[in-house]
């Protein structure tokens, strides 16, 4: 029987101790040192991370979701990505439960939307001595952002006697996980579950799939290949956005590193990996070669599904996303364009995420937290903007030529407001309901108006001028 609170802070301090990992809010789950996946093994069981960046919150999520690992409860931590959702996450998995009172190995610290940190010995076992924790505080230059790879002080991660951050709550595990059978084994027929996309701009591709064959075809961030049914992928075609060239590296069993150069949307779409010959994809690499205008400030980034291991980091363009010569099958891949200032997961800071529809483009990639939302200098027009997964609840209106006001509440999955498809700019925009919200404009024949505050209208009205730009914070 699995003890998983014992291997959730064996690899916690594991990956507070390897020197090869060290702090920062991008890319924030590991993946970007060049000696890729650490394998463990615990309780005669193989765990394992990506070596590189954490922060405190994606760490401990780690730790804890790879001790799930053959039991029941594998994946209902899914949703968990940073301190203010880590509570309600791990409540709702009904393996976890908030008491101020004396942790134990494997328990956690917690202080909402701040700092989190896992007990690793509470004084109930010695591993440590009394009271000792692990955690991930702050990069070698006293930041969250940017530094180095790895540790570069010995303390930007640690294990180290308990201190009061002030917490919260403490996160006691039940042990409900240990005694729980595996999940069940998955269907043997494979199904594509693609989900939703990140964008609309244009990246296309498709997965032949061990006993399905030809999927039917994913774009932009969506799932193409299947999780959960233990299917490799054989063969990929990708057809990138019009004006975008491609060379992809697929590395296949048996095979070794292959290239596809030139590919192109029209004229270049050759299937990638190989049909009828049981070969698994192992990883691929994919080189941008032009970009056209549209996607000016963009990189293409993907990630793959691994047998064992599950997805891989979200790898930037010329990066290479898999494993080679561990005999592990690439089951399913998404690959999206995005903005190079949202180079990270956009729900990695718990930020606000915003996007908007733009003249002739449609809609831009998604950014956060005040980067430039839109085009200056281009005289296009902004036509709509959308907010997903807001950390805070908020009413937003914007005035649009011909039509007016059009309001909606923000809060919880995605608020579109404006009108696309209907050549209407937008002239202005207002956001009530919390103090904290900031935002800007630019204004055609104006540039940047000031910052607006909560309540404030931001824009204009009567005027015919439309908004290209737009930035949207929390002070």
């Amino acid at each position: 029987m699995p003890n998983c609170a014992n291997i959730a802070a064996v690899i916690h301090a594991d990956m507070c101790e390897d020197e090869r990992n060290g702090y920062s809010w991008e890319p924030r789950w590991g993946g970007d040192h060049p000696d890729g996946y650490k394998t463990l093994e615990i309780e005669g069981r193989e765990y394992g991370y990506w070596l590189g960046s954490y922060d405190c919150s994606s760490s401990v999520i780690t730790a804890w979701s790879q001790a799930l690992r053959y039991t029941a409860f594998e994946g209902v931590l899914d949703d968990a990505y940073y301190t203010g959702n880590m509570r309600e996450v791990f409540e709702r998995s009904g393996l976890f439960y908030s008491e101020d009172s004396a942790n134990h190995r494997g328990d956690i610290y917690l202080s909402d939307g701040s700092h989190t940190a896992m007990c690793q010995d509470g004084g109930d076992d010695g591993v440590y001595g009394y009271d000792c924790m692990s955690h991930f505080s702050i990069n070698e230059n006293g930041e969250v952002y940017g530094g180095y790879v790895g540790d570069q002080t010995g303390y930007e991660a640690y294990v180290t006697a308990y201190h009061d951050h002030p917490w919260d709550t403490n996160l006691h595990y039940n042990g409900a996980a240990d005694g729980a059978a595996p999940a069940p084994e998955p269907p043997r027929i494979p199904e594509q579950n693609p989900g939703m996309p990140y964008n609309d701009l244009g990246m296309t591709y498709r997965a032949h799939v061990q006993d399905a064959g030809w999927l039917e075809p994913v774009h932009d961030g969506q799932t193409a290949g299947t999780v959960g049914f233990g299917a490799r992928m054989e063969a990929i075609k990708i057809t990138p956005p019009e004006g975008v060239t491609l060379n992809v590296m697929l590395h296949v069993e048996g095979i070794g590193d292959v290239w596809y150069n030139g590919v192109a949307r029209g004229s270049c779409d050759p299937v990638m990996g190989t049909e009828g010959e049981s070969r698994r994809i192992e990883g691929i690499a994919v080189n941008v070669m032009t970009l056209p205008p549209k996607l000016e400030g963009c990189a293409l980034y993907y990630r793959v599904h691994m047998s064992d291991i599950g997805w891989s980091p979200w790898i930037r363009e010329g990066g290479y996303a898999g494993t080679k010569g561990q005999g592990r099958k690439v089951e399913a891949v998404e690959m999206r364009f995005q903005s190079e200032q949202d180079a990270s997961d956009p729900k990695s800071t718990g930020g606000l995420l915003y996007q908007v529809h733009v003249e002739g483009y449609g809609w831009l990639p998604a950014v956060r937290d005040g980067m430039v939302a839109g085009t200056t200098g281009q005289a296009r027009r902004i036509e709509a903007i959308r907010f997903a997964d807001a950390p805070v609840e908020f009413d937003a209106t914007v005035h649009v030529q011909d039509r007016g006001d059009i309001s909606a509440h923000v809060g919880n999955g995605v608020t579109t407001l404006g009108t696309v498809g209907e050549g209407l700019r937008m002239e202005a925009i207002t956001l009530r309901g919390n103090d904290r919200l900031r935002y800007q404009a630019h204004v055609q024949d104006v540039g940047w108006t000031k910052e607006c505050k909560c309540g404030e209208l931001c824009g204009t009205t009567g005027q015919g001028r439309r908004i290209e730009a737009v930035r949207v914070w929390l002070a």
